[in-house]
């Protein structure tokens, strides 16, 4: 009877071992992890990207979880994006960087990301403003409403660098904080030529900001 209840204790402590090994197997951060077991793009081969990126599992092809710096939000994040580490800033109310993306036959894209920890609800017009000031240009933004944020987004169409792509802001609804993005690409066609592209990857570039979504709460400020 005693050998019997020692087998017990015995295969229970195993499985709660073991249980306990697999738990910490699935949770492990991906800036924890030997990078040879790391998926093969740019995003986790990159020592300072990978520390936003939450799972090696994928939200949807080509894209993984990341969690921003304050903990203040989390979005999809392009498997070849790199993250500029020298432009990174992370302060009182604000963080901001610059993601690098390449794609197939030397193309690729700029994201420029600014999050506003103190934006409020109903300062949407400014905070608008301020983003079309830094565009350099008259936009004309289209409102969506999302579950618990609203986003705007507008063309960007002033080719004189070269460059298209869309400016967003999005508004968190449960709390204060808004997003400022940029989201460039270069165009070395004709006027007609760039403006068709531009429609051609505004599916794309809604469907990525639509999956930035807020945190409840932002981490304590270091």
């Amino acid at each position: 009877m005693v050998k019997s209840w020692i087998h017990i204790v015995f295969v229970v402590v195993s499985i709660i071992l073991l249980g306990g090994c697999s738990m910490g197997n699935a949770t492990t951060h991906p800036a924890e992890m030997d990078p040879e077991d790391l998926p093969d793009v740019k995003a986790f081969q990159d020592e300072f990207t990978r520390e936003f990126l939450e799972s090696t599992e994928e939200t949807r092809p080509g894209f993984y979880p990341f969690l921003s710096g304050k903990g203040a939000y989390t979005m999809d994040f392009p498997a070849n994006g790199l993250i500029d580490e020298r432009g990174y800033s992370n302060s009182q109310g604000f963080e901001g960087y610059l993601v690098g993306v390449e794609e197939e036959e030397n193309k690729g894209y700029l994201l420029n990301v600014s999050y506003y920890s103190y934006n409020r609800i109903g300062k949407e017009k400014r905070n608008l403003e301020q983003l079309e000031e830094r565009s350099g240009e008259q936009l004309e933004f289209e409102k969506i409403e999302l579950d618990g944020r609203t986003l705007y987004i507008a063309p960007l169409d002033n080719n004189e660098y070269g460059e298209i792509g869309y400016a967003g802001y999005l508004q968190n609804l449960s709390n204060s904080g808004g997003i400022q993005i940029f989201y460039k690409l270069a165009c070395s066609g004709s006027d007609k030529e760039c403006q068709e592209k531009l429609e051609q990857e505004k599916p794309s570039v809604v469907a990525w900001m639509k999956s930035i979504h807020f945190e409840k709460k932002e981490k304590e400020s270091e």
